[in-house]
């Protein structure tokens, strides 16, 4: 029985077109990472994330999982988050 179904590694590609990445599985666990760090900053506790979008591009940035300036930071970082939220790893605020 266990031959019948041999395995086969797979990826869900849910959330926006813009967010296409290499390592996909890796960089969501990253990026789950550096959103709690970020959300768990003293001067970021009681912030909406309508606040903090540029900041945590910015964040993102000197962590190095994203590279150049974006002339939209906060949509840049409402681009990487949404597609976490549409297969339901955040909450939406």
């Amino acid at each position: 029985m266990a031959n019948m179904f041999p395995y086969k590694s797979f990826c869900w590609a849910i959330g926006t077109t813009s967010y296409r990445t290499t390592n996909f599985n890796k960089n969501i666990e990253w990026q789950l990472q550096l959103l709690a760090e970020f959300k768990n900053l003293p001067q970021n506790i009681n912030r909406t994330w309508y606040d903090m979008q540029i900041d945590y591009y910015k964040f993102m940035q000197e962590k190095g999982f994203l590279t150049g300036d974006a002339p939209r930071p906060d949509k840049d970082a409402r681009e990487k988050t949404s597609g976490l939220a549409d297969i339901g790893l955040l909450d939406v605020e």
